[in-house]
C-alpha cells in the first residue's frame, strides 16, 4: 500500500466514523433543547376537544332521531300503500307510463 491509499484509507475511516457521532450529537442536543409543553396551552386543547366530543355526541342522538322518523314514515307509507293496492284490486294496472322530455 503507497502513502496515498494509506492517506484516503484514513480520511475514509475517519469520515466514516465522524459522521455517526456527529449525528449523536446533534441529536442528543436536540432532545436538550426541547421545553416541556405550556400546561395554559394544553388545558385549552384538551378543553376544544371536549366541547368537540359533547358536539359529536350531540350530532349522533340527532341523526339517530330522523333515521327513526324516516324509518317509521317508510312504514306507514308502505302500510298504506299495500292497503289502497288491496282495496282498487291489488294494483293490476301496471306502472304508470314515464312521459319523455321534448327536445328540440
Amino acid at each position: 500500500m503507497n502513502s496515498q491509499e494509506a492517506f484516503v484509507a484514513v480520511v475514509a475511516t475517519a469520515l466514516g466514523l465522524s459522521f455517526p457521532v456527529a449525528m449523536l450529537w446533534i441529536w442528543l442536543r436536540y432532545r436538550a433543547g426541547r421545553s416541556q409543553p405550556d400546561q395554559k396551552v394544553l388545558r385549552g386543547v384538551e378543553d376544544r376537544l371536549t366541547r368537540l366530543e359533547q358536539a359529536v355526541d350531540v350530532i349522533s342522538e340527532s341523526t339517530e332521531r330522523i333515521l327513526e322518523g324516516q324509518r317509521f314514515t317508510t312504514q306507514v307509507l308502505t302500510r298504506s300503500s299495500s292497503a289502497s293496492q288491496s282495496v282498487s284490486g291489488g294494483g293490476e294496472e301496471g306502472p304508470l307510463p314515464v312521459q319523455e322530455p321534448k327536445r328540440g
